[in-house]
């Protein structure tokens, strides 16, 4: 987690990009950039986009591919992409540590069914400014 000056913790400022669906067309304007996630369902009753997976890249194009694409190793992710329309939303993160620290505080605030707890970076959550 990002600290300031005498080591207080530093609240990570996160600019959401705003849903947008995945398909063929928009999953080439995905920005090849390091960030932290989130794939979710939409509920038209509710408005509501529903997380079921979140997490972290290099490369938020490149893992969009890996997690739309057939080679996707997980089995919850994969249904969901075959049984929904799937949106994302992502928000830039550079540093390795800030995006290790917000996808813990991700996945605590939401539960996501797809997410395996064990698999998460072994560090605190990050204190975000916003989980839209």
């Amino acid at each position: 987690m990002s600290r300031g000056k005498r080591g207080e913790k530093k609240m990570i400022t996160l600019n959401w990009a705003g849903y947008k669906i995945i398909d063929e067309n928009s999953i080439k304007k995905l920005p090849q950039i390091a960030g932290v996630y989130k794939l979710s369902t939409y509920f038209p009753a509710t408005e509501k986009y529903k997380p079921f997976y979140v997490g972290q890249a290099d490369n938020i194009y490149n893992r969009t591919v890996q997690h739309a694409g057939e080679s996707e190793k997980n089995s919850c992710v994969k249904e969901n992409f075959k049984k929904y329309a799937i949106y994302i939303n992502y928000a830039e993160v550079k540093l390795q540590s800030d995006r290790d620290s917000v996808e813990v505080a991700l996945y605590n605030n939401y539960k996501p069914s797809c997410n395996d707890k064990n698999a998460l970076p072994n560090v605190k959550p990050a204190e975000i400014s916003s989980f839209n």
